[in-house]
């Protein structure tokens, strides 16, 4: 299952979902079939949900939690250079990672915890995390330094977006976020 998509340098690059191998592809845009695949070999897809990029790097979200109980969330960042040019479509990955600061509750519960999130996009010089609430039909949104090193973020905002939100984008072109 493909969970996120970028485009980049004339390249869409999509990841498999929760499971799958540590590896971005590169698709065909008219037959769909992978035509590169690049491993990341200091990461593990525990459940990769989102990606998206700025002019430097590629993010990627491993940040899914249907459950509400992981504590092993993390944002996976690489050099778009790297990335481009790796000469063994292998590349290392800086890892940012996170807690949420108002969620005092790990007891697993199942599709009920508005601490689960599938959308990351990036903007200005923070990525933010919009939340998949099962609980409350609302996402909340949550800024993230783009520097590696571990955090515990706070709310910067809610929308009731009265559903559940599963991908996100920012269109600088237009100043909005999809």
């Amino acid at each position: 299952e493909t969970s996120g998509l970028i485009y980049l340098s004339g390249k869409l690059i999509t990841h498999n979902d929760s499971g799958g191998e540590p590896i971005l592809y590169e698709l065909d845009s008219i037959s769909g079939d992978v035509t590169r695949s690049v491993i990341i070999e200091n990461a593990t897809n525990v459940d990769w949900e989102d990606i998206c990029s700025d002019s430097t790097y590629i993010y990627i979200a491993d940040f899914g939690n249907n459950n509400g109980a992981r504590t092993d969330l993390k944002i996976y960042r690489l050099l778009i250079s790297d990335y481009l040019m790796t000469p063994n479509d292998t590349v290392t990955a800086d890892i940012i990672t996170f807690s949420y600061s108002d969620q005092i509750d790990f007891n697993p519960s199942q599709f009920s915890t508005n601490f689960d999130a599938e959308a990351i996009i990036s903007f200005n010089d923070s990525l933010f995390i919009f939340t998949k609430n099962w609980g409350d039909n609302w996402t909340n949104i949550y800024a993230l330094p783009k520097t590696p090193g571990t955090y515990q973020i706070a709310k910067v905002d809610s929308i009731d977006v009265q559903g559940l939100i599963t991908g996100g984008t920012y269109d600088e072109l237009t100043n909005t976020v999809l």
